[in-house]
């Protein structure tokens, strides 16, 4: 018992030394490819600050030529940086299985086989095409506002103030990139070395998701903390499966900046910490993800199954996934919407079908039969072909169905909305709550609107989606709203959506609705 927990020890102390080197990689990465744009900014400015008042043609050709120049120089380095932290990255990822294997006293090194370099390779080219674009998006604008000032539209001064914020555009593009792209070959290297540590003869080794530790994570991230699973299992989150974090195939609003770090797990040696990471109190002080966090798990652990009925919880966790695969491969094949009726009393799909049309799925007679009745527990899921948010319709289902539990609307892009009655439902007259919600969030829109802030075009999608995190902010219902990739850059830059909500879902529940 004695040599089982010395080896606990030194696995987990070389394993928290080796989890560090992934983010200090990518921290050094993005400062060697900032430094490098530092100097491509300086460059253009300073061809900026010799030009005249009034430009010559040939002098407006040279200065778009020393930007293009500039911008070169950065794009080679940058993607050099890339390269080399890919590379560093892909080693670290494989010691972080086997140098606390080594530290424990396992030393498998002479039959471990060589790991497949192909997604490596494969991964340096994309980014390379990556920094590629950044640097022909920053050239264009640069330029752009050089041939403004050459018309007299603005002047050379307001053309070169221009220049830090288009390559603070490129720096934060090369940022995302560096964090997800790196720590995506991290995860991948580990997790396939930890698929080949167990082909050698290791036991016991499994993988477990362990969280960032960030101010203001994904909900969904944080709840999948302290996951163990097979390594030819996935991860659950957020009602998905995700190999390992930031892979490749994970819906785009789960991958980006995802800090999250895949970790080697010995399911004989007891691992101290095989169970979720416990929040700090200073996390629990300043992060309202941690608190949400530690209430819905205070929420299961009450609810949790009885030992005879431990079977419906597998049985009702795989449905959900069913229903969401079923719902977005018939969305995708043909661009209708379809709907599954799921009873969670059994975890079993009571109905399927489609209405044939696009924008929305009729419920039967049959079903609402059913959902009438308050004593049934069942969950309609559907999907929308534009990946939109839930719609008003749909949330007020909720309202007018006693015998439904929860509504979701599942986009063809990774995307998800739910819905579920809170712990305050009931407290205020919810067609009432959810018309206020639709109509504060309109004017705001409108708002922003008239002020240029955001195009008309980007407006109605805004709209769906600061609808749903007024309510997410609500206790009135139990909100997930996680935009796919069509839409996630979008609600990202909104970056007053989350203050918004924040101050329009206090100012309802005040109100006498």
């Amino acid at each position: 018992m004695s040599g089982d927990k010395d080896k606990d020890r030194r696995f987990r102390a070389e394993r928290a030394a080796q989890a560090k080197r992934g983010a200090a990689i990518q921290s050094d990465t993005f400062a060697e490819i900032s430094a490098y744009l530092t100097e491509a900014e300086r460059r253009i400015k300073a061809a900026l600050a010799g030009t005249p008042t009034e430009f010559e043609a040939y002098r407006l050709s040279q200065l778009q030529g020393e930007v293009r120049r500039a911008m070169a120089a950065w794009e080679s380095s940058a993607s050099g940086a890339i390269s080399r932290g890919m590379d560093q990255s892909w080693s670290a990822g494989q010691d972080l299985v086997t140098e606390p294997l080594r530290a424990a006293g396992v030393d498998i090194t002479a039959r471990l086989t060589a790991i497949d370099t192909r997604m490596l390779d494969s991964y340096k080219v994309m980014q390379t095409d990556r920094i590629r674009d950044y640097s022909t998006t920053a050239i264009n604008r640069i330029n752009t506002e050089i041939g403004q000032a050459a018309l007299g539209v603005q002047t050379p001064f307001e053309a070169a103030s221009k220049v830090a914020r288009h390559l603070d555009d490129a720096g934060g593009r090369a940022r995302m990139l560096v964090r997800t792209e790196l720590g995506a070959i991290y995860a991948a290297a580990g997790h396939a070395r930890i698929a080949s540590a167990i082909k050698a003869g290791v036991t016991g080794l499994r993988k477990q998701w362990r969280r960032s530790g960030k101010l203001h994570p994904r909900l969904t991230h944080e709840l999948a903390d302290g996951q163990v699973q097979e390594i030819d299992s996935p991860f659950m989150v957020g009602g998905g499966r995700i190999m390992f974090p930031r892979a490749p195939d994970a819906p785009v609003g789960e991958r980006v900046n995802c800090g999250c770090t895949l970790l080697p797990w010995m399911d004989h040696w007891r691992v101290r910490d095989q169970a979720e990471r416990p929040y700090t109190d200073e996390e629990l002080a300043t992060s309202t993800s941690a608190r949400k966090v530690e209430q819905i798990r205070a929420d299961v652990a009450r609810a949790a199954p009885k030992p005879a009925d431990q079977g419906l919880d597998a049985r009702l966790a795989a449905a959900v996934i069913d229903a969401r695969h079923y719902l977005v491969t018939q969305g995708l094949s043909t661009r209708h919407e379809h709907l599954v009726a799921l009873d969670e009393a059994t975890g079993l799909a009571i109905a399927r079908h489609t209405s044939g049309k696009a924008g929305s799925v009729e419920i039967t007679a049959d079903l609402i039969a059913v959902i009438e009745d308050p004593a049934k527990k069942i969950a309609l899921y559907h999907n929308h072909p534009r990946s939109t948010a839930l719609s008003v319709p749909d949330i007020l289902r909720l309202d007018r169905f006693p015998g439904v539990s929860s509504i979701a609307a599942y986009g063809h892009d990774g995307g998800q909305t739910v819905i579920r009655r809170g712990a305050r439902w009931g407290e205020k007259a919810f067609k009432s709550f959810i018309q206020a919600v639709d109509e504060i969030t309109r004017r705001e829109i409108q708002r922003r609107v008239n002020a240029g802030e955001i195009s008309t075009s980007d407006a109605s999608i805004l709209h769906t989606w600061a609808r749903m995190m007024i309510l997410a902010k609500t206790p009135i219902v139990d909100v997930v709203a996680e935009p796919g990739r069509r839409w996630y850059r979008l609600v990202e830059s909104a970056a007053w959506l989350d203050d918004f909500a924040e101050r329009a879902a206090a100012q309802l529940m005040e109100l006498a609705l």
